[in-house]
Formats: C-alpha cells, structure tokens, sequence
C-alpha cells in the first residue's frame, strides 16, 4: 500500500480541486526535450514515418531509436534497415518475412513482419501488423494510416477500436478493400477533430468477448494523431455503440491508458520481460467498453479520431499474480504570472515492484520529474519528461535501456525499480504561468487562476500514474486496480 501526501510549493496553490481521475499513459520515450508549441504545427502527412529517424508524420522532429536493443537481429541479404521501407512507409516486398499482402489477422510470435529490419513496436511487430503492409492500397484522406493495425485471430485474441461508422462490418469492409467510408462525410464529420480543435467524449463499444473464463497480458493500442489521452475500461455490462454527450467516465476495470499515438504491453519487446511473467488479468464477460478520448488538434488539417486495440489472451495456466494501477494527484490551482511547483508522494508499506511510469500534465507544465527517496534518505531521479504534448512512458525491468535523465531531454532510470517498505516514491510538476510561457505555445494568457481540467490549455493536471506489482497501491484519490 501506498501513504499519499500532497504538496505545492507556491504561495497561490490553494487546497487542490478535485481531480476527475484523468486517465493518462502511453509509450516508451523517444522524443527529445523541446516541447512543441500548443498552436498549430505544419499540417501532418499521410506517410509513415517508417523508421527511426524519419519525419513523424505529425510535422514534430523524429524520435530517436526504441529503448530496447532488438532481441532479433536482421536479416542479411543485402537490403538495410533504412532501405526496407519505400517512400510511403510500406516495408518493400523484398524485405517480407511474412507472408502480408492480403494477411486478414496479426500472427504473434517472433517472425518479424520485415526480415530486413531489427524488432520495432510500430513498424516492426508480428503481434501489430500495420495494414498498410497488408492491404497496399489501403490510403484515407486523414494522417495516421500507418496506424491500422490487423486483429488477432479470433481464438488468440480481440480487438476493440473506434472507426467511422462503428464497428459492426468494420473489418469485412477493410478485407474487402472498401475504404469508402473514409471519404464520406455523413459518416466521419462526428470523428473529426478540426484545425486548432479540441474534444473530449466517451465513445461506448458493445463488446461481447469470449463466453468462457480468458486472461490476458499484451496488448497494443495504435490511434491516429492528436490522441492527448485515453482511458479504457470495462463497463461491467453491455453497452450501446456510439459517441456519448457528455466526456463523464464510466466507473469500470481498467484496460489501457495511453497518451498519444501508440503504446504497447509490454514496451518496445517482443517478449514480456522476466519481471512481467506471469501476470495476467482476467477478462469480464458480456461487459460493454468505455473509452475516454480527448484529442487536441494542433494542426493544419483536420485529424480523424479512430483507434485499434490488440488484446491477446494467455493460457490460465500461466497467470501467477496481478498487477495494479499507480496513480498519484497533486494540487493544481494555479496564479497568472508565476513559476512554482506542484508535487506528490507516496510511500510504500509493502514490497513493491513498479513496472512502468507516466506522467500527465497540460501545456502549462514545462517539465514533469520523479525520484525515489529510499529509507535511508537516499535519492534516485527515475522518471523526467520535458515534452507535455507526447508524454512518454517508461519501462523498469531488466531489458530495457532507457535514456538518462536529468539531461534535458525525455529520460528515466533503466533496470528493475522496487520500492521497499518506508520507500517513497516523488514527483514536481514546474508550472510556468507567464506571459513568456504563453508566447511559446502561441496562445493568449489567461486570465483566471489555471485549475484542474481537462482542457490542454485552459485547465492543468498534474499526475503521476503507473503499473505495479505487491500489495494494493493507493494513490491520489482513489485506488486504480488494473
């Protein structure tokens, strides 16, 4: 269990308004330090930023390699990992270590769709196989094609997603090569996010699942551009598809939380580290499906809210132990022309293993650090990000390699993170509310104390979230069992 204190380092911080429990995490940090502005970047393009080190489709700079070393190496024959890829992003037919043109469902397993190229989580992965890689002439008038990602098969797994016109018919359209609804208006103008616009609203999928007892572990969520979070959870009963009015989230088990365009479970590996086996979570029966989207299009163009979810089941056979949710609020009430900050703690009465962390914030928030303060009052710095608009998400085991933070850029501790009873785990929000702050994001500057909300410029959060193993973690206002 966690022991929760609170604290903000400013004169203007008030008590801290309640929180909505903003759902919030993502991926494996990539990006380096400097923060895009929060008005509008150069309009996105439709291709894929296919490997490291190429343009990310968003118009914001590339992100360097993945954290962990590829646990394949590629395959000689003459054509390199740069080389694999043609000028849309699609993996060249030399390069096809799976049979993927015309491929209805992701095989899992370790053979790598592009044998050319070492593992990668997006571009790379038997368990997400990209449709543009399956279906060539797969193309739609919005960025992010290069995020559809094929299901599993039925008896290894499901797929949950929000698609233009639902999701009933969804896949015999795409296997059949129909992508007109992409061009329809009737059917996209409720998904679409325009140019400087912001939405936040539930959208309920009515999920059957499997009629027998399943757990499962990996799972990777993919989502076009603009995604500032999403939180999903299991209603607990059958649910009617469709955008609801009102962006209130259902009370229900978690699934996934993400942050951006993509994350995956477990990060940037094929195999789940020795610190993950085992876990598995149960899947409910006959329970429909929340999912808590807010976007924020700073963009030219307009962006189409549409995600896929890849869940694949693990025998029972295997299921040892569970994991649970960490979340962590702190005070946001925030004067005009100020820099202070924010922060929370927790610590720890039981042996805990922190698998991963994210933080969440707002533009407001120039960077989001936490250490760890052991009992003997030694401190270790294990999580910094400096990028409020593609918050990343960290892995602690013993394969991954994360950066180093504390360098300026998006960083954290690499190796297994356990806190001991008496342990604490710290986090700072650094809040700049000025008018300097405000140039940078290219907005004007408020002139109302900032509070909790979830607006990404009018409003602040300041979270800290994660995934653990142990005993039951509390954190902030309540305790989030995943």
């Amino acid at each position: 269990m966690f022991v929760i204190a609170a604290s903000c380092s400013s004169e203007s911080a008030d008590a801290p308004a309640t929180p909505a429990s903003d759902g919030s995490a993502g991926k494996a940090a990539e990006k380096p330090a400097e923060a895009p502005a929060a008005g509008r970047a150069a309009t996105p393009v439709s291709t894929s930023s296919a490997h490291a080190g190429a343009p990310a489709a968003d118009g914001r700079a590339p992100a360097p390699e993945a954290q962990t070393p590829p646990r394949e190496a590629p395959a000689t024959g003459g054509t390199s990992p740069e080389d694999s890829f043609d000028d849309a992003g699609r993996i060249v037919a030399a390069c096809h270590g799976l049979p993927l043109v015309g491929m209805k469902y992701s095989p899992g397993g370790t053979t790598l769709p592009n044998k050319c190229a070492p593992f990668h989580v997006r571009n790379n992965n038997p368990y997400a196989v990209r449709c543009i890689d399956a279906m060539p002439d797969f193309k739609t008038p919005f960025p992010g094609d290069e995020y559809c990602i094929l299901p599993p098969p039925p008896e290894l797994g499901f797929q949950l997603g929000v698609h233009p016109g639902g999701n009933t018919g969804y896949w015999d359209k795409m296997w059949a090569h129909d992508y007109s609804f992409y061009n329809d208006a009737s059917v996209t103008d409720d998904y679409v996010v325009l140019a400087g616009g912001e939405k936040l609203q539930n959208y309920l999928v009515d999920f059957k699942g499997p009629t027998d007892e399943r757990y499962y572990y990996r799972r990777y969520f993919r989502g076009r551009y603009g995604s500032h979070h999403g939180t999903v959870t299991f209603t607990g009963s059958p649910a009617k598809e469709g955008w609801q009015v009102n962006a209130d989230r259902s009370i229900g088990t978690q699934f996934i939380t993400v942050q951006n365009a993509y994350t995956d479970i477990p990060q940037n590996a094929i195999e789940v580290s020795p610190e993950e086996k085992g876990i598995g979570i149960k899947l409910p029966l006959n329970s429909g499906v929340n999912m808590n989207l807010h976007h924020f299009n700073n963009t030219d163009a307009p962006l189409l809210r549409e995600n896929w979810i890849n869940a694949w089941y693990m025998p029972k056979s295997e299921v040892t132990r569970q994991a649970q949710g960490l979340l962590i609020a702190a005070p946001v009430n925030y004067a005009i022309g100020m820099q202070l900050d924010s922060g929370g703690s927790a610590t720890a009465s039981t042996e805990t293993q922190v698998l991963s962390l994210w933080g969440h914030r707002h533009a407001w928030t120039t960077r989001f650090h936490a250490w760890v303060v052991r009992k003997d009052s030694s401190e270790e710095l294990v999580y910094d990000s400096n990028d409020w608009y593609d918050m990343p998400t960290f892995a602690y085991n013993s394969v991954t390699k994360n950066p180093e933070p504390g360098k300026g850029f998006d960083g954290a501790s690499s190796g297994p993170l356990v806190l001991h009873p008496g342990d604490a785990l710290h986090f700072n929000c650094h809040v700049e509310t000025t008018q300097a702050r405000a140039a940078e994001l290219d907005v004007p500057l408020p002139k109302a104390p900032i509070t909790w909300a979830n607006e990404a410029i009018t409003g602040e959060m300041c979270l800290l979230e994660g995934q653990a193993t142990g005993g039951r973690i509390f954190g902030g206002i309540e305790n989030i069992v995943l």
